[in-house]
């Protein structure tokens, strides 16, 4: 993939979801009577493997960890959030443990930050496109569901991202005044990927890549935190239904994820609030809640 628009092509070839698989697990929560999230969840790991009933036996959290020439100061602090978890003693640790997950870590250029993208574009396309070319190196043979996160400063500059992507006032996507005045100097409007170079950053290309991948071999993919969120905003702004292979599995009480989730009309699967920062782990949680999803899809009674 040479160029930004061999990526606009892959993705507009992208399958769809299996309708055989989709219409065997509808049939199914019909006749059990499951409905909620159970059952929309049920239906929708079903419908994007491709297979009834669907498996959640091998899950893989994947965690991507980048440097913003827009928030130097974070770059010291990420470097130790990643530490820990190599180490073993972070919460996304015991996450995966507890769901009996891979765990994979992505380690973007931590000593080599993205330009400040208030002084020019944070990437060039050459690098954007190697960042998604790593990403996409997240779904093997054999992971059923995986889930995408990212560690570090990344909410500014999703925010950021987002608002060239579909619009809005700079403060519908951010917390304070400050920050809405670095996402008021991303405000120029691109196409997606255009705008992944000049304001995003190498984690997020990253997971675009990962969820381009997945999507290519029916992996269904939940997103953990803004970045995860913003990078499948940028999927679903090349071609909108791209991104229907995703839910979204916690924001906590972030303002632009929030926002996202009610423009897709998809709410969390998990509540804010757990203690856990999002994109650090506590999708892991939400694997939990999907088997049991399949556990009373596959073995409730008729009514």
């Amino acid at each position: 993939m040479g160029s930004f628009a061999d990526i606009s092509g892959l993705v507009a070839k992208l399958p769809g979801m299996d309708e055989d698989a989709a219409a065997q697990s509808a049939a199914r929560a019909v006749e059990i009577g499951l409905s909620g999230l159970f059952g929309d969840l049920a239906h929708w790991i079903a419908a994007w493997q491709g297979r009834h009933p669907a498996q959640v036996d091998h899950a893989r959290i994947c965690l991507f960890a980048g440097a913003h020439g827009v928030a130097p100061d974070e770059t010291e602090p990420t470097g130790a959030r990643l530490q820990k978890i190599i180490e073993g003693g972070a919460p996304v640790n015991q996450l995966v443990e507890s769901v009996d997950a891979d765990l994979k870590l992505f380690e973007m250029g931590l000593d080599q930050p993205t330009a400040d993208f208030r002084n020019g574009p944070a990437m060039t396309e050459a690098q954007t496109l190697a960042a998604i070319a790593y990403g996409m190196t997240a779904v093997e043979p054999g992971v059923q569901l995986l889930v995408l996160g990212s560690i570090g400063a990344d909410k500014i500059v999703a925010a950021t991202l987002a608002h060239a992507l579909l619009g809005g006032a700079p403060d519908d996507w951010v917390d304070n005044d400050a920050d809405a005045q670095i996402v008021a100097a991303g405000s120029a409007r691109w196409d997606p990927l255009d705008a992944l170079a000049r304001v995003g950053g190498q984690e997020i290309a990253a997971m675009l890549g990962a969820l381009i991948a997945a999507r290519a071999v029916q992996v269904p993919v939940l997103l953990d935190g803004t970045g995860a969120c913003a990078a499948a905003a940028t999927l679903g702004a090349i071609v909108k239904t791209a991104k229907d292979h995703t839910r979204i599995a916690y924001i906590g009480e972030d303002r632009g994820a929030a926002r996202l989730a009610k423009m897709w009309d998809r709410a969390p699967i998990l509540p804010p609030g757990l203690g856990v920062n999002p994109g650090e782990g506590a999708g892991a949680l939400a694997i939990h809640i999907l088997r049991g999803a399949l556990a009373c899809h596959i073995g409730m009674a008729t009514e």
